[in-house]
């Protein structure tokens, strides 16, 4: 059993936000065990119980890792509940293949789908090299299961969903009336404005692509991309379109799909599509055609945001720091511009200098949900998890519907050793934690800049 603890031992308070017990890892931990310590049967479970039963009552009151087995035992709770699922959808696979996956999928609560959808995920480098390593151990029955799962998820994924509730499915004109409410910071409404819009008139690309915009600001790049995507089927010329799919899939870490719109963003604009491009995309070829394109016009941001992104993925940091800073140069109120320099610096583990640009960023956008979370995480890195906790929450306050951020929570929050308020995440609601930490709401978000340096003080 040391072989696990000691992979995931510190995911929990771990530098990399994403890697915050990111769920594939746990499954993958939990098929390493079961392809490998085929020694341990069904027992395992009633003894872990048994320790933990037996731990705690030992520790007293008083003793001070009582947050701590607190803690774990919550985590072993929700370790059993994930272990009761995999059998279920095995069962389900097995005598009714895919119509008994999307039985299983249906009894779920809408929090326990975003929890299992998380898995099928995209992984950091980092952990993309444990998953690796893990699976290389797996049992390969465990393995068949685990990619037939994937592929029926990806196809969940990859399609679009509505809000199922939507007030403005009335409206006389749903797509004027969302760029007003963009205008005015009100980004819950202008999505399902858009909604309204597309329900209409499916083939609005332009609609598509300022969804997919505002799902990605909203730190909900699944969605992002399966709106963006909509919209590239229609029109799959749109410049704007391309540019932002290539933005978002690299933030999932899909390389391969990122490569591709950015070279075809080069290859459809009219003036870049006589720049050699490699017949195959590749890091190396595309950033050497951005590269020749900005010798060509060396007054494009996109250009140079493009670059960024590209050399970011290839963990070129400095580079990339350069890239997005002569970006700001020529768009300089650009709010995902500086959230982009921002996490360029934070990854070189510059925390403090990678928080103001983040403050930049929200003082040109308050709304920006990923820049909170963002921010969360340059917290975590340099382990104040109370600010940590209060961004998250902030984040969660501005989009409820960022689910993952509760899995942030849950790990700050055992950094903390605070097992309270792990509890009270299963509420859902972040103003549950009002009592503790200063949480802005939307309706709180001021209309100038100098709201920054007063809540962040």
């Amino acid at each position: 059993m040391d072989f696990p603890n000691n992979l995931f031992g510190n995911a929990a308070c771990s530098a990399d936000g994403q890697m915050i017990q990111n769920p594939l890892m746990k499954a993958m931990e939990n098929l390493m065990i079961a392809g490998q310590m085929n020694t341990i049967d069904s027992q395992f479970n009633v003894d872990l119980h048994d320790h933990f039963e037996d731990a705690w009552e030992d520790a007293g009151i008083m003793d001070p890792h009582q947050a701590e087995l607190e803690a774990q035992w919550h985590i072993q709770q929700a370790s059993n509940y994930q272990a009761e699922i995999e059998d279920q959808m095995q069962t389900a696979w097995e005598n009714k293949g895919e119509q008994g996956l999307e039985e299983v999928w249906n009894m779920g609560k809408e929090e326990e789908k975003g929890e299992l959808e998380k898995v099928w995920e995209g992984l950091t480098a980092e952990e993309e090299e444990k998953f690796e390593t893990l699976w290389d151990m797996a049992n390969p029955e465990y393995q068949e299961m685990l990619v037939r799962w994937g592929k029926e998820w990806e196809k969940k994924s990859s399609e679009y969903a509505f809000n199922e509730e939507n007030p403005f499915l009335e409206e006389n004109s749903p797509f004027e009336a969302a760029l007003e409410k963009i205008k005015t910071g009100l980004t819950p409404e202008a999505i399902l404005l858009l909604e309204a819009e597309l329900h209409r008139n499916p083939e609005n690309s332009e609609a598509w692509a300022m969804l997919g915009k505002l799902h990605a600001e909203n730190d909900e790049d699944v969605r992002a991309i399966a709106a963006m995507k909509r919209g590239i089927a229609i029109d799959p010329y749109n410049l704007d379109l391309l540019m932002s799919l290539g933005i978002s899939c690299t933030n999932e870490y899909e390389e391969d799909e990122a490569l591709g719109y950015l070279k075809a963003w080069l290859e459809n604009h009219p003036e870049y599509c006589g720049i050699q491009l490699p017949f195959s995309p590749t890091k190396d070829g595309i950033k050497a055609a951005f590269s020749n394109a900005i010798d060509k016009n060396p007054t494009d941001p996109d250009l140079f945001q493009a670059l960024g992104v590209l050399r970011f993925l290839d963990d070129e940091l400095i580079d990339a720091e350069h890239s997005f800073h002569d970006a700001l140069l020529l768009r300089p109120d650009d709010a995902a511009l500086w959230n982009r320099l921002g996490a360029s610096i934070a990854k070189q583990g510059k925390w403090e200098e990678a928080l103001q640009c983040y403050y930049k960023a929200l003082e040109l956008r308050p709304d920006y949900v990923r820049t909170w979370t963002n921010i969360g995480i340059s917290y975590v890195n340099s382990k104040d998890y109370v600010n940590a906790a209060r961004y998250y929450l902030c984040a969660l306050s501005l989009n409820p519907d960022a689910n993952h951020l509760y899995n942030f929570l849950n790990s700050t929050f055992v950094c903390m050793e605070r097992m309270d308020l792990i509890l009270k995440l299963e509420a859902r609601d972040p103003l549950a934690f009002a009592d503790e930490f200063h949480i802005i709401t939307r309706e709180e978000l001021p209309r100038s800049s100098e709201w920054v340096g007063s809540f962040i003080n």
